[in-house]
């Protein structure tokens, strides 16, 4: 989720990225070159035990134990920080056997104590980070996060390059879960030195990635220089340059001067129909069908989000044809689940509440308001993208049917901190999967450990117990269907309303080789083995 850091400095920001148009950003030695990327507004953080949004910079500055590249548009795993593994005839052991002379960006050398490290980090419930899921499957890891441990008795270092990690229960894919971003492998020394610097000061965010955090000027742009004792061999290019450039024309001039590299178009969305028509460009655009979607999350424990009427008026009342052609100029596909196409376990035959105004005026009526009479509250950052642009129009909407709509914008602490303590009321949300799996978007929201990190505000034991139970089921099909289930009921009690499903559209210098669009169409990208020539 992309966040503005303060109206007051519009004014700056604004003198900050006109005077920097124009500036071609020179290579550090011999022909080697700089990759230019645009970034919309400055990441709250580079630690991605502590974000759900960041990832972009963070794929190119931490490593995996596994890792998932792009094969013909699809996900395949293979070795990282991990040489080899294997895994007990139970499913519950997996001993991993580590890459021998990896060294952090900091000198110190990758060993097993730094696996151990990184998941009880983010076990330890001192750290309130938000993504514990992707850790919660190892025994020992849920008595950490609940304070009954001081630490994941599951993670064993056996040596200085082995260490053995013991699950609860057999989890079919936790070996892609370990190529998440967020299960992104962290040095110990580098940690606990930079304390709460750790993500924020570039000098303290260390990794074992192709490339290092050197420079961070906010308002202006990020500076990742190549790592040249990179594991798998340096990057041919000199670093990544992200400049900040919010406005979506002045990107286009910029990728049309030749001062960005590789244009993101769905970031800037209103410029996409122009490259898709042009001569010049029309053979450097790559389109593929994004892995995620958006949609809207009602606080199902708060007021009147607890009435399914209210969230059925809600939901009826948004016309999510006319927002995807309007805010996202139609490059996309209004969906009907967040399992949507691309991910494993897709239901076609989901179906949602139809845009139907009289229908909403009717749910309103049951659930005891008249028009005018209820009003609901929606959190949203500092920003004004497409998600401020999405609730207007839905403002606008709901207005239509007697509903009152009020647009909270809080900065980044705050929405975070009201995360954690589950008061967020409703929220437009979204979610990329991280690895090729049903669990890691439903998991990621509906469960109980979700619940304890997110403002869904779910009570719902036969989803809890089905997901847990899913996790478990080692036969592939019953096991979609257990999941399939799952989204069914959450969609027939409206616990989140279903938007729609991006298209990416990338547009590429001519002089850029080896890009490959990630197989979940993330923006955020792992730009190793990209050639600038």
């Amino acid at each position: 989720m992309r966040k503005m850091i303060a109206i007051l400095l519009s004014l700056t920001v604004l003198l900050g990225i006109l005077a920097g148009c124009g500036e071609k950003t020179p290579a550090t030695s011999g022909d080697a070159q700089w990759l230019n990327i645009v970034m919309t507004a400055d990441p709250a953080t580079l630690d991605v035990q502590k974000t759900t949004f960041e990832y972009d910079i963070p794929l190119n500055i931490y490593d995996h134990l596994v890792e998932a590249v792009t094969v013909d548009g699809e996900p395949e795993l293979i070795p990282g920080l991990a040489e080899k593994w294997e895994i007990s005839e139970d499913g519950l052991v997996y001993t991993f056997h580590l890459r021998e002379g990896v060294k952090f960006h900091n000198g110190e050398e990758f060993e097993a104590d730094d696996v151990k490290f990184t998941i009880e980090r983010m076990m330890n419930p001192e750290n309130e980070c938000v993504n514990t899921w992707f850790f919660d499957m190892i025994d020992g890891a849920t008595e950490m996060w609940e304070g009954q441990s001081d630490e994941v008795s599951g993670v064993k270092v056996i040596d200085k390059y082995t260490v053995e990690i013991t699950l609860d229960y057999a989890f079919g894919g936790f070996i892609a879960n370990l190529s998440a971003c967020p299960c992104a492998i962290y040095n110990r020394e580098a940690c606990e030195a930079a304390g709460e610097q750790f993500g924020v000061d570039p000098e303290l965010t260390i990794g074992t990635g192709p490339f290092r955090a050197k420079e961070w000027t906010l308002n202006d742009k990020i500076v990742l220089e190549t790592n040249p004792d990179y594991y798998r061999g340096a990057s041919t290019l000199a670093g990544i340059v992200y400049k900040n450039i919010p406005d979506e024309e002045t990107q286009r001039m910029e990728f049309e001067a030749g001062n960005i590299d590789i244009f993101f178009a769905s970031n800037a969305i209103s410029q996409v129909q122009y490259f898709l028509d042009s001569e010049t460009w029309g053979d450097q655009v790559h389109a593929v069908r994004e892995a995620g979607s958006y949609f809207y999350l009602p606080n199902l424990s708060m007021e009147p989000y607890n009435d399914i009427n209210v969230r059925k008026a809600i939901a009826s009342a948004i016309d999510r044809q006319m927002l995807l052609d309007t805010i996202y100029e139609g490059f996309g596909w209004v969906s009907n689940g967040m399992v949507v196409e691309g991910i494993l376990g897709y239901n076609e035959d989901l179906k949602f509440l139809p845009y139907d105004p009289d229908a909403a005026k009717e749910y309103l009526a049951a659930a005891g308001y008249g028009p005018g009479e209820l009003t609901i509250k929606c959190m949203m950052d500092m920003g004004t993208g497409t998600e401020y642009k999405m609730n207007i129009a839905i403002q606008a909407m709901l207005a239509e049917v007697g509903i009152n709509m009020e647009l909270q914008q809080v900065d980044d602490a705050t929405y975070y901190q009201n995360r954690l303590d589950g008061t967020i009321p409703m929220e437009r949300n979204c979610w990329w999967v991280d690895y090729n799996d049903p669990d890691n978007v439903l998991y990621s929201y509906f469960s109980r450990r979700a619940q304890e990190s997110n403002s869904v505000g779910l009570d719902d034991e036969y989803v809890f117990e089905t997901l847990e139970a899913a996790r478990r089921e080692t036969d592939p099909d019953a096991r979609i269907k257990m999941y399939q289930d799952i989204e069914a009921h959450l969609l027939e009690n409206v616990c989140f309303i279903p938007i729609f499903q991006p298209q990416l559209t990338v547009i590429t210098q001519p002089n850029i080789s080896n890009y490959v669009p990630a197989w979940n169409g993330w923006t955020s990208t792992n730009y190793y083995g990209v050639e600038k020539n």
